[in-house]
Order: structure tokens, then C-alpha cells, then sequence
């Protein structure tokens, strides 16, 4: 789900769904076996793929980390720590990712990429996932 959501954002971006699946392909296997430079750029934008008790976040979170350290940073410093982290095939991918609008992430995933209150979570879901409010009947008086 977290996947097709990063695909989303990049198809909204312009990217081809063949390019968008490279770029995430090329983005995860460099997270998953990051060299020293990709290290240091996760560092330095506070990404991480654990949790703080050691468990793996879903590619969700770590999309949400890659979100927030991206945020105050100039194209030109994007463009850098993209490059680091996703190489050249992946940068177009994870840039259109960690700037498409609250809105296009929100409309996409299920849980959000943005922080939602727990009792919010419910009106992200898509329609089909929603419980269906409890039914209140009122008999009327004949």
C-alpha cells in the first residue's frame, strides 16, 4: 500500500509508472544497504528505518522522516541529499515524493504520510475500509 501511494505521488509529479517503480526500486535498495554516503545523508535529515525500540518502520514512516527532513532545505540542497540517497535513477522519484503537496500525499494514502490524531485516522481510510457508522433508530409513536 505504501508503495503504490510513493508511486502515486510520482505519477502526479509526471513520472511514468516504469520510472516510478525504478526510482523507488533504486531509492529502497540503497535505504536497505545504505554505503557511508547515504549514511550521512539519512543523518543528516533525521531518516531513519528503525524505530526507537529497533524495528523496522514501514516504507510509509520512513517516507513521513524523508518528508520532514526535506522540508526547509533549498532545491539545490534537495537535489544534493536526493542524489545521495536514491542515486541518479531514483532522485526524480524520491524529489517529486518529498515535495508533492500535504493534499496529493493525504488524497493517496490510507494512514497519511502526514501526521494524523489517532481518531482522525478513521476519515482517512478509503470508503470501502470505513466502518460503517452505528445505526440509531427512533421508533415513532403511533
Amino acid at each position: 500500500e505504501d508503495a503504490a501511494v510513493a508511486i502515486g505521488l510520482m505519477a502526479n509529479s509526471g513520472i511514468n509508472s516504469s520510472q516510478a517503480g525504478t526510482a523507488l526500486r533504486q531509492t529502497l535498495t540503497r535505504l536497505a544497504k545504505p554505503t557511508d554516503e547515504v549514511e550521512a545523508a539519512m543523518e543528516d535529515l533525521g531518516i531513519s528505518l528503525t524505530d526507537s525500540e529497533g524495528n523496522m518502520k514501514s516504507l510509509g514512516e520512513v517516507i513521513l522522516d524523508m518528508r520532514k527532513g526535506f522540508k526547509n532545505l533549498t532545491k539545490d540542497q534537495q537535489a544534493q541529499y536526493a542524489a545521495s540517497i536514491a542515486g541518479q535513477e531514483g532522485m526524480s522519484g524520491l524529489l517529486a515524493i518529498v515535495n508533492a503537496s500535504d493534499e496529493d500525499a493525504k488524497r493517496l494514502i490510507a494512514c497519511g504520510f502526514t501526521e494524523q490524531p489517532e481518531d482522525s485516522k478513521q476519515a482517512a481510510k478509503p470508503k470501502a475500509a470505513r466502518k460503517a457508522p452505528a445505526k440509531t433508530t427512533t421508533k415513532r409513536k403511533a
